[in-house]
């Protein structure tokens, strides 16, 4: 048998992003995180990490949203006192995933040793695929609801040194229970958002010994008010749409909707991103790009800017191009038309006669084949803007023939909100 020294590595996808009331954190510490991308397939598991650096106890909503649309599939709050770190792990669940754990930091609800399974209830009238299935790959968001100024809470979460556990996670049970604190008003006891926790997240296969790392984007200044935004787990809010000040990105710009404020926010023109599917290494590379805000806007009537489908049965696709270069300098002659249909999205990048089956996607995969024999390895330019033949210098809003914002204020954003990552692995054959 044929023995393999195996290793991954993941790159950030630039962004092109745009200034906001609401930005992106330069130190990797905020209120708000989204993780591009959880996968169960193909004996992949997705570890995910959560740290509050603060000297405050924090409320913490984990939601999981399926691939397909962004739909929920489960969503935790955590109660993080200072210094603690929340370790979780999606694996899969019969036909479906779920998430377990086996750290001692509060939750509502309480995540049982047999772990927290995925639902499909969200998405059954949707227009997609019905099926558990479709729980098992997605991405997450991370959101801080706020302070907990509650001292019998704080006491409760607040980690015994004699048996390194929170106090007694009753408490917080006791909250949510029906004619309890939080039940009443789930604001009780909480004051507002104050930043200072980080996350990290990877996916690995233990069978493959293999992991890749993600980049994990981080938001800053996402809600300035002084009221928490404090909810049950199952609540649609907070979400990316709870930016406040809602309305502006910049001094002068200003948005109808919180999402348009987000959605300027992660507005990308192009990614960048390297590839290598070199044969003489069985190289493979796989590429995710994620649409954090899309579900905000294909469900709705009338105006999806800068988003163009409805969802329905195949996803609600947006046409990008992509143009590749080698090492060497050398491009295709031309960029190349690609459909990314869903809310998150795996790209395999794929040589003539080559194979990839990294996080082997059943619904977000589509392949991206590279032709001729002189692209082993290079880099890549996913483009989303595409402009009218007689364009003017610079465009104007009439020039974009698709994927275009524009704020109340004039100013044109084009491209798509997008995060992602780069995935490559790699083969010895001399090992």
């Amino acid at each position: 048998m044929k023995n393999r020294l195996l290793f991954a590595v993941a790159v950030n996808l630039s962004l092109v992003a745009t200034a906001s009331a609401v930005k992106m954190s330069p130190s990797g510490i905020g209120e708000v995180f989204i993780v591009p991308y959880y996968t169960v397939q193909g004996g992949n598991n997705t570890l995910l990490s959560i740290t509050n650096v603060s000297t405050d106890v924090k409320a913490v909503k984990v939601r999981f949203l399926e691939a397909q649309n962004g739909k929920r599939v489960q969503a935790v709050n955590l109660y993080l006192p200072p210094s603690d770190v929340w370790t979780g792990n999606i694996q899969a669940n019969g036909d479906g995933a779920m998430v377990v754990t086996n750290d001692a930091s509060c939750s509502e609800p309480v995540i049982p040793a047999s772990g927290l399974a995925f639902f499909p209830i969200a998405y059954a009238n949707d227009g997609g695929d019905t099926g558990l299935g479709r729980t098992r790959e997605g991405y997450v968001e991370i959101i801080e609801m706020g302070v907990v100024t509650d001292q019998k809470i704080i006491d409760a979460v607040t980690f015994d040194p004699a048996t390194r556990e929170p106090a007694d996670c009753g408490v917080v049970a006791s909250y949510w229970a029906e004619g309890g604190a939080w039940d009443d008003d789930p604001t009780y006891g909480m004051s507002g958002l104050t930043g200072g926790l980080m996350a990290e997240a990877n996916i690995i296969n233990v069978n493959d010994g293999v992991e890749y790392s993600q980049t994990v984007t981080a938001l800053e200044e996402f809600n300035d008010s002084p009221d928490s935004l404090h909810s049950g787990p199952r609540f649609g809010s907070p979400s990316l749409n709870s930016a406040a000040p809602a309305t502006t990105t910049e001094p002068n710009d200003t948005w109808v909707k919180p999402e348009d404020a987000l959605s300027g926010l992660l507005m990308s023109e192009s990614l960048y991103t390297v590839y290598t599917v070199n044969p003489a290494v069985d190289a493979t590379t796989e590429w995710n790009v994620t649409f954090p805000t899309k579900r905000f806007y294909t469900g709705i009537d009338g105006d999806k800017k800068p988003f163009t489908s409805s969802f329905g049965p195949d996803g609600a696709c947006e046409t990008v191009g992509i143009q590749y270069w080698n090492r060497e300098t050398h491009t295709a002659a031309e960029s190349l038309p690609l459909d990314l249909c869903y809310a998150a999205n795996i790209v395999r990048v794929i040589r003539d006669g080559g194979a990839s089956a990294i996080f082997q996607p059943e619904w977000s995969g589509v392949d991206f084949i590279l032709t001729g024999a002189d692209y082993p390895n290079g880099w890549a330019e996913i483009d989303f803007v595409t402009l009218a033949a007689d364009a003017e210098t610079p465009p104007t809003v009439d020039d974009y023939v698709d994927h275009i914002m524009e704020s109340a204020g004039g100013s044109i954003y084009a491209g798509l909100p997008a995060v992602g990552f780069s995935a490559s692995r790699l083969g010895n054959k001399n090992v």
